[in-house]
C-alpha cells in the first residue's frame, strides 16, 4: 500500500510549524508522498484572536506561498479539471470538528463537503488524534503510518463512490447493484444530486457493480461500466452524486431543504 495523502500540514505563518511549503513540498516528493495539501487555521477578521493562526493581512502572503509549492513540485504534476479535485486511494479525517461531530454521518458529510473527492475511495475517521503522531514517526519509519492504518485503528465509514455528470437535478445518472458474499443482492438507482447508502458492515467486502447513465463517472471513467470489490463501514457504501464541484441553490429555502435532505440520507 501506498502512503496516503496528507492534508493537514501548516506553514509558519501559523506561528507552530516549520518549513516553507516549497520545502515541504520537496520532501513529500523525496519519500514517496503523491499528494499534499495546507490547511493553515483561517485568519480572523480581527487580529489577537488567539497565538496559532495567521494575521488577516498575510493570508494573500499564505496563497502565494501555496500556490508557489503547487506550481513547482513535482515537475511532472499531471493537470486535473479545474475546481476538481484529483482522484485519492484514500481519506483519512480527524480534528475537533471532524472527529468530535454529532455522529459519524454528520463527520462523512462534513468531509465530503470540503474535500468534494471524485473517484472510489474509503474514508476512515481518527477519533483518537494519532494522525499527529503518525506524521512524526514517519521520519523515523515510512511503513509504520500505513501498518497503523491496516492495523484497525481508525474507524472505518465506509466506501464513498463519488459521481460527476452533466444532468439536471433530479435525472437518473447510475445505476448500482451491491453484491454480497452470500449471494444476496442491494440495489440502488441513483440520482443527480441525492445521496445513496447501500449497507454493508465495518470489516465485510463485496462485489459493487455500476452502470453509469448519459456518460456519467462513477470513478470508472466517463460512461464505462464496472464491477468493483469495496469494504464496508459505519455508513456502508455511500454513493454521491450532487456533482463535482457541489453546487448549492441560491435559494435559501431549497438550498435548506437540500441540507436536511443529504443530512437525512447519512442519518443526521
Amino acid at each position: 500500500m501506498a502512503l496516503p495523502a496528507d492534508y493537514h500540514m501548516h506553514t509558519p505563518l501559523c506561528l507552530h510549524a516549520e518549513g516553507e511549503p516549497t520545502e515541504l513540498a520537496a520532501h513529500a516528493e523525496r519519500i514517496g508522498l503523491k499528494e499534499i495539501g495546507f490547511s493553515d487555521h483561517s485568519p480572523m477578521p480581527k487580529d489577537g484572536f488567539d497565538d496559532w493562526r495567521m494575521r488577516f493581512d498575510q493570508l494573500g502572503e499564505y496563497v502565494e506561498k501555496v500556490c508557489k509549492a503547487q506550481k513547482d513540485f513535482p515537475a511532472h504534476a499531471r493537470s486535473v479539471q479545474n475546481g476538481v479535485m484529483p482522484p485519492l486511494d484514500l481519506i483519512i479525517g480527524g480534528g475537533g470538528v471532524i472527529s468530535d461531530g454529532t455522529s459519524l454521518g454528520q463527520s462523512l458529510l462534513l468531509l465530503l463537503d470540503a474535500i468534494q473527492p471524485v473517484g472510489i475511495m474509503p474514508i476512515l475517521l481518527d477519533q483518537n488524534n494519532l494522525l499527529p503522531m503518525l506524521g512524526a514517526a514517519a521520519s523515523r519509519s515510512h511503513y509504520l503510518p500505513v501498518q497503523v492504518i491496516e492495523s484497525g485503528a481508525f474507524i472505518g465509514l465506509g466506501t464513498v463512490v463519488s459521481v460527476v455528470a452533466a444532468a439536471n437535478y433530479g435525472d437518473q445518472v447510475l445505476r448500482a447493484k451491491l453484491t454480497y458474499s452470500d449471494g444476496t443482492e442491494a440495489r440502488a438507482e441513483v440520482k443527480f444530486g441525492g445521496l445513496e447508502i447501500l449497507p454493508l458492515a465495518n470489516g465485510q467486502s463485496a462485489r459493487l457493480s455500476l452502470q453509469p447513465l448519459h456518460r456519467a463517472d462513477a470513478g470508472l471513467g466517463p460512461g464505462k461500466s464496472g464491477t468493483v470489490t469495496v469494504t464496508g463501514g459505519a455508513l456502508g457504501v455511500v454513493i454521491d452524486a450532487r456533482g463535482r464541484p457541489l453546487q448549492l441553490p441560491s435559494d435559501p429555502v431549497r438550498r435548506r431543504e437540500l441540507m436536511k435532505r443529504w443530512s437525512y440520507a447519512v442519518g443526521g
